[in-house]
This record gives structure tokens, C-alpha cells and sequence, in this order.
């Protein structure tokens, strides 16, 4: 569904993990997070699309802020 709004076509890493924000039962949003371990454990974005029509309205903001929290 978020494949043909975002620039890579390529798949997703392996291990992410994959979030959807929903809005009145519409997806309107997707992130994909990686869990990197070196010396300290930290995720890293590796995907956020939000579909066009509810772009600029905060909902990939908010979907950061949950991920991050």
C-alpha cells in the first residue's frame, strides 16, 4: 500500500520493525525501525511514508514520537 509513495523499491532490512498509524480506520502512515547494536543498542528509521493526502498534518511526526517514546 505505502511501496508506490516512497523512493526506494527495494525491501526492507531484515529485523525491522514495521509500524502502521491508522486515522478513523484508514493506514494513513508506515515506519520501519532497526535495531543497531555496536557498543550501545539504538534504532535507526529505516522507512517513514505517509500517504500524500494526509501529508502536512503531523501524522508521520507523531508516529516518530511514539517510535522514539
Amino acid at each position: 500500500m505505502f511501496r508506490q509513495y516512497h523512493y526506494l523499491n527495494g525491501s526492507l532490512g531484515a529485523g525491522v520493525r514495521c509500524y502502521t498509524a491508522v486515522y478513523q480506520g484508514k493506514p494513513i502512515a508506515f515506519i520501519a525501525v532497526a535495531c543497531v547494536k555496536m557498543r550501545a543498542k539504538y534504532y535507526r528509521v529505516s522507512r517513514l511514508v505517509v500517504l500524500p493526502d494526509y501529508q502536512g498534518i503531523g501524522g508521520g511526526k507523531q508516529l516518530l514520537n511514539f517510535i522514539a517514546e
